[in-house]
């Protein structure tokens, strides 16, 4: 029986790893965190289930948040300071779900049936022995040191810094869209506000990312640390969403605005970047 190694539990790791379960094939998935420690971990992305990822789970047995996550059956796009505004259908409709949940309940689908996950924080040097261990090596993580074993394509990688400055949360006292449905609000020069109702720990939150181009109106968000100052961030948050998005702003019950809990407030920098699909360890073996 051929072995399987997955380096990382985040969806594509998952999915990977319950289609090999599917065909009867050994396959081990290594990952940071347990479920619970996926669970209490602070926000760090958003699952959007769209048609084929949705379909996906079905094929997986899999599809736990079909009948519970509110589904948004629409795209609106506003460039704000212009008349460039419109909306499109989304057929099927997508929904999105708090990754923290989405891989916790999917790891433990994982080793549910016959899957094994071993738990633990690996490094570049770890590949030599893993590659050894199992028949093919996968790597399915793009963040820390271990993206480096993939040689990086100069030619398909201007970028040497972050484009763009994530600051994401869940926040109460946002009336969603009506019909539901995601929303872009394009801010010239300063950025993208993306807002959207979600599945989470608590029902009625909406996500709030603000994509912050360096320079401009909302990069000094960054700089504003919820965990510090929760008061100054929620208002700093408001003040973007008034000056820039007020069609998002006047649905905002500001008496009720706030970050639904301490770890639903993440920072992400973003640095476009392309690399080999395939690296070599130091003991010349490929993953």
């Amino acid at each position: 029986m051929k072995r399987i190694g997955i380096v990382g539990g985040g969806i594509s790791g998952l999915h990977l790893g319950l289609w090999l379960r599917e065909y009867g094939l050994d396959a081990t998935i290594y990952s940071e965190k347990t479920s619970s420690q996926l669970l209490d971990a602070p926000l760090r992305n958003i699952v959007i289930r769209n048609a084929c990822t949705r379909q996906r789970e079905r094929d997986l047995r899999v599809n736990h948040w079909d009948g519970s996550a509110p589904d948004l059956g629409g795209l609106s796009v506003t460039v704000a300071g212009t008349p460039i505004a419109f909306v499109g259908t989304l057929a099927p409709p997508s929904n999105v779900v708090d990754m923290r949940i989405y891989c916790a309940r999917l790891l433990d689908d994982f080793s549910s049936r016959g899957g094994r996950v071993v738990i633990g924080t690996l490094a570049a040097g770890d590949l030599d022995e893993l590659s050894t261990r199992h028949d093919l090596l996968v790597m399915a993580c793009g963040r820390g040191s271990l993206s480096n074993v993939f040689e990086r394509v100069p030619e398909h990688s201007p970028n040497s810094e972050p484009q763009r400055l994530v600051i994401a949360g869940f926040y109460r006292g946002i009336r969603p869209l009506d019909p539901l449905g995601f929303e872009v609000v394009v801010s010239r020069g300063h950025g993208e506000i993306l807002v959207f109702p979600l599945f989470s720990f608590e029902p009625g939150l909406t996500g709030l990312g603000i994509e912050a181009i360096r320079g401009g109106a909302f990069s000094g968000l960054s700089e504003v640390k919820y965990a510090t100052d929760p008061r100054r961030f929620e208002q700093s948050v408001l003040d973007i969403l008034r000056d820039h998005a007020p069609t998002v702003y006047q649905r905002v019950n500001v008496d009720e605005f706030a970050v639904a809990r301490p770890q639903d407030v993440g920072y992400i920098a973003i640095t476009p970047t392309v690399r080999r699909g395939y690296g070599r360890p130091g003991n010349g073996r490929h993953v």
